[in-house]
């Protein structure tokens, strides 16, 4: 930042009618931070240097150093970083690169990299390196790394100055001459050198085109080929492990250039007087170029599409807690880090030791923080593919799945009066059972629920967390990264969730999901696709780097969907899988969703939810009518039998590739022979057979005295894979059969099953577990083995969604003296077993935990008051036989 902010404070915010751009179809970087998915966690130095117009003092630098270490680095903030006024910095070395950030600095960039590393964070530095300093240039002794035949002052034109910080005004490089390359890649080796992992490059705009539509023309222009020439040279010189921060940018072809070479990208004005005006006040419309959109609310709505793994971490500038004023300030403060977690931004704490007074807790809740330690980066609503248009997408509806396949929803109020906003699971999420909620800023479970609604005061926010009741994992595509051309859609019928992903034929498109697992090995992976060309498509599926193809069969007609599977190879903890149209693909695809664990031999459309028959097969000889509906559907939709006189018919459905063992089928069935109530000298039944399974026959009576719905159950003995499940009617005249709901399950297992918690043995850290107090939480990482340490009054836990049958939990723990238990809670009761305070390793159990139909468990460790350590060494939960 620099000097411009008096400028831009004061000039007009009129929009611009702008023509119609596509959507991004650039290559992304691939970075360690744009593989993880969402931002930095850190604290910039900008407040004191917007405020007094002026650089930072080094005092205060190391003030606020320590302030980070002591009151934020333990819930994760882990760096520090420098901002702008940085024309005070003249000293260099003798390849003109400045020593540090002001001239009245005693230390240089390495020692105060050295200090901050000393803290356990990490350093990050503001500065462009196209920029050369006058003293520099005026140096006749100073020269190009690696370059000495080139003196500085051979790769600036005495003409072309950043317009800024006169009169010691920046010269920029003229990166067609000679020598240009190595300095700015020497710059930003240098910056590593020092100890930087992070580097902020400014004032992108200003030298791609020389303008600013606020202030007018800034210098001279350098042109989009010179502009991507040099974020080109600063990308191989950054690696995959230093993040690099575009400030700045036009975005032009959105984002296009900034995604091949940028990890992180500004996506609104700064935040300059802050408070609500920078989060949702300022322009709400669309212009062309910096910056796009001025507030962050329209910001990281309008740039959704472009972000997530492996694509871009969208910036929304800094927060300052203390600019928020008037009645509604705590709202406004408690949206503010809502929304940069709901998108994936960097949470950039501006504030200072002696500005922020009481609002240091903002920043510190512990389950919102856990949604970015996991890599989570939202999306809003999206109604179109129009990312130009303020209303496209539903700024005030956030959604987006964490690794482990549950969900986080934001839920905001942008109006001046009280307003309730709603979510619908099954609309919005794609799932129609219920799911256990958490209220993530109430620190509250709220029970198993088919939607949210809240009503919410001016410019307040609700975020929650949603656990669907399901041990098979979906992940729904509209709210994958997706990138280099493919898109989002909502024109169809039958899909999912809000929308699905489309554009798959062009060069590269694919689309991202992070998923996790508890263990390592083969999974299999269906895809939820459509194909509505005359042949089979093909399409290249990456898993952790690892390729191999896949054949997507025609399907007919766009508007159907159906599901390829195929068994892939995960590791433990988290895994990024990527579909994407490679070099030797071809064909469109449409995606909705890509779920884990499911069997390719279960029955398909068990409910009838598709609206059709898809996956039955029906023999009607009689032409009795059959069909699909919603009238007097037992749940959702349902299948139909029906004639005014006498038929026979049967639906069926046959399953393959299943594990050999018991297998419950159930069913919801209502009979109706409407003028033969007793039903005498008729047949219907459920029929179980296929190859290797004794045929069995399940005959169904009409319910008195009204048909009502019955649910029915028969057992079947799988030997070779292969079941057939049928429904065969013999009726008389005017009957009516109705189905839903059909089921087939396995029986419980012949031996206790692998643990299905996530990191349950916290050799990944601390990832996947949720805190109530952060710093009284330790991950401890010993050569023999990796524990949780909780030093003070915490709670740590995990939820998990399990299957009917029996199960235990236990953990390896060592307690020395405190009050504490292992705790498992669900469907509204809670076992728990206390933890013995010896000194000693040992395993504490619950057994005996009965399940008797899918649920969410949540279980974890209490440490109470008194005593010293409560250390975890391990918690598993395991299905007994």
């Amino acid at each position: 930042m620099d000097k411009r902010w008096k400028r831009f404070a004061l000039a007009s915010a009129a929009a611009l009618s702008i023509g119609v751009l596509n959507t991004q179809d650039a290559a992304a970087r691939e970075s360690t931070a744009t593989q993880k998915g969402s931002g930095p966690l850190y604290w910039i130095s900008y407040e004191h240097q917007f405020t007094n117009n002026s650089f930072l003092p080094e005092d205060r630098w190391k003030q606020n150093i320590d302030w980070m270490a002591k009151n934020f680095q333990p819930y994760g903030y882990d760096m520090v970083s420098t901002d702008g006024w940085i024309e005070g910095s003249t000293k260099h070395t003798e390849n003109g690169y400045i020593l540090s950030h002001n001239d009245s600095w005693e230390h240089n960039w390495k020692y105060w990299g050295d200090y901050i590393h000393s803290k356990n964070m990490k350093l990050g530095i503001y500065y462009n390196p196209l920029w050369v300093t006058p003293a520099a240039a005026e140096n006749e002794q100073a020269t190009v790394i690696g370059r000495p035949d080139i003196k500085i002052k051979d790769i600036v034109n005495t003409d072309d100055r950043f317009n800024g910080g006169q009169p010691n005004s920046l010269y920029w490089v003229d990166v067609t001459k000679d020598g240009a390359k190595e300095y700015i890649q020497g710059y930003v080796n240098y910056f590593k050198e020092q100890g930087a992992d992070f580097l902020r490059v400014d004032f992108l705009s200003w030298y791609e085109t020389g303008t600013d539509k606020n202030v007018g023309n800034v210098g001279m222009a350098h042109g989009r080929e010179n502009y991507e020439t040099a974020l080109k040279w600063m990308e191989e010189a950054a690696g995959k492990d230093m993040t690099l921060s575009l400030v700045m940018p036009h975005l032009k072809e959105h984002g296009k250039v900034e995604l091949k070479y940028g990890d992180m990208v500004r996506i609104d004005e700064d935040v300059f007087n802050g408070g609500w005006d920078h989060i949702s006040g300022r322009r709400q419309g669309w212009t062309d170029t910096w910056s796009q959109w001025a507030n962050a609310f329209q910001g990281f709505t309008g740039f959704a599409d472009i972000s997530g793994r492996n694509a871009m971490i969208l910036d929304g500038d800094f927060l300052r807690m203390n600019t928020f004023k008037g009645d509604y300030a705590k709202n406004e403060r408690k949206t503010a880090v809502s929304l940069f977690t709901m998108a994936g931004s960097p949470m950039a704490i501006a504030d200072q030791a002696d500005t922020i007074g009481s609002s240091a807790k903002y920043y510190q809740n512990p389950e919102l923080l856990e949604f970015n330690k996991l890599g989570f980066a939202g999306k809003p609503i999206f109604k179109s593919n129009a990312h130009y248009k303020y209303n496209s997408r539903d700024s005030e509806r956030w959604v987006g799945q964490l690794p482990d396949g549950s969900w986080a929803v934001g839920l905001f109020n942008r109006s001046d009066y009280a307003k309730s906003l709603s979510i619908d699971f099954q609309d919005v999420l794609g799932f129609k059972e219920e799911a256990m909620v958490r209220d993530i800023w109430k620190h509250k479970d709220l029970g198993y629920k088919k939607g949210y609604s809240v009503k919410l005061q001016p410019h307040d926010a609700a975020v929650i967390k949603v656990i669907p009741k399901t041990a098979g994992k979906t992940y729904e595509a509209e709210v994958a990264s997706f990138q280099n051309g493919a898109s989002f859609n909502n024109i169809s019928l039958d899909f999912k969730g809000f929308g699905f992903i489309e554009n798959l034929d062009k060069p590269g498109a694919s689309m991202t999901i992070p998923v996790s697992v508890p263990e390592s090995g083969e999974q299999m992976v269906a895809v939820n696709y459509a194909n509505g060309a005359d042949k089979a498509v093909s399409k290249t599926l990456i898993v952790n780097g690892e390729k191999q193809n896949m054949l997507f069969k025609p399907l007919g007609d766009w508007e159907k969907w159906g599901k390829q599977f195929v068994k892939v190879n995960l590791k433990e903890g988290e895994n990024l899988i990527t579909l994407e149209n490679g070099d030797r693909d071809q064909g469109e695809l449409r995606i909705d969703s890509i779920s884990l664990g499911e069997d390719p031999g279960a029955l398909v459309n068990g409910g009838f939810e598709t609206g059709d028959h898809t996956g039955w097969e029906l023999w009607n000889p009689n032409g009795a009518a059959a069909g699909v509906d919603t009238s007097d559907a037992h749940t959702g939709f349902k299948h139909y039998f029906f004639k005014s006189e006498p038929y026979e018919a049967r639906i069926h459905q046959k399953l393959s590739g299943l594990e050999n063992g018991t297998y419950d089928v159930k069913a919801w069935v209502k009979l109706q022979p409407f003028d033969h109530p007793d039903f005498s000298g008729y047949t219907a039944r459920m029929e179980l057979k296929g190859q290797g399974v004794k045929e069995t026959n399940l005959d169904l009576k009409p319910e008195q005295p009204e048909f009502a719905w019955k649910e029915i159950s028969q057992k079947a003995e799988v030997t070779s894979g292969e079941l057939d499940i049928g429904f065969y009617m013999n009726v008389p005249k005017n009957t009516s059969f109705q189905l839903d709901d059909v089921t087939v399950t396995k029986d419980a297992p012949e031996a206790d099953q692998p643990s299905i918690l996530q990191n349950g043995d916290f050799h990944l850290g601390m990832k996947n577990w949720s805190f109530t107090n952060l710093p009284a939480a330790q991950w401890v990482n010993h050569k023999k083995a990796a524990f949780i340490r909780q030093s003070g009054p915490s709670e740590m836990w995990q939820y998990a969604a399990v299957e009917p049958g029996t199960y235990t939990v236990q953990a390896k723990v060592r307690n020395h003296g405190r009050q504490a238990e292992i705790f498992v809670k669900g469907q509204g009761r809670k076992s728990a077993r206390a933890i013995p305070s010896n000194g000693e390793w040992g395993t504490v159990e619950i057994q005996q935990i009965t399940v008797a139909e899918p649920e969410v468990l949540k279980l974890g460790i209490t440490a109470g008051k008194g005593g010293k350590t409560l250390d975890t060494d391990s918690v598993k939960l395991i299905r007994t036989k």
